[in-house]
């Protein structure tokens, strides 16, 4: 399925999330999309539909905390690793 015929309401708990600025229940949608749709799907929705109309800060918000976050996991990664 293309990016273009997932349903609004499920792309609108999306933005409801970076709105709250709350990266938990964020993941937790994109898991709960990612049960009824393919990860190719959530990355095109993402790249096409919320990114593109999220404002400045909200964009600067969204890549911040991805980057910490895979930061964080890297990081816990080398530690358990050593």
């Amino acid at each position: 399925m293309s990016a273009n015929n997932i349903p609004l309401s499920e792309i609108i708990l999306f933005l409801e999330c970076i709105a709250q600025r709350n990266f938990d229940e964020l993941r937790n949608a994109a898991r709960y999309f990612m049960t009824q749709h393919e990860p190719i799907e959530l990355e095109e929705v993402f790249l096409t539909r919320i990114e593109p109309v999220l404002d400045k800060d909200s964009l600067q918000w969204l890549r911040t905390e991805k980057f910490t976050r895979l930061n964080l996991i890297m990081s816990k990664s080398c530690v358990v690793r050593n």
